[in-house]
């Protein structure tokens, strides 16, 4: 990942993990996203803007790469100077 996109996000995971020593996150940590920079993605829809017929056609916007949500967070959780342990918890099923 491009360390600007952590020091643009970092913020966001600053303030939810400021001074704790875990974090717990729902699932297995196995379940997997395609994340896109946001400039490829406004590049995208200014072109689909421009050049389509915009007759309801559907686009699909990926990068085709497939990360875990346990390797992302891992890969933000690095750059704090102590690191919390992520814990993953399936989510209740009674509810």
């Amino acid at each position: 990942m491009d360390p600007d996109f952590v020091n643009n996000c970092s913020g966001i995971f600053t303030a939810k993990l400021s001074g704790k020593t875990a974090v717990d996150l729902f699932g297995t940590g196995n379940e997997s996203r395609d994340f896109i920079y946001i400039s490829d993605l406004v590049r995208a829809i200014d072109l689909l803007l421009q050049k389509s017929k915009c007759e309801g056609e559907i686009y699909n916007l990926a990068s085709g790469t497939e990360t875990t949500i346990r390797k992302a967070a891992s890969f933000f959780i690095q750059y704090f100077s102590q690191p919390p342990q992520l814990i993953f918890q399936r989510r209740n099923q009674s509810r």
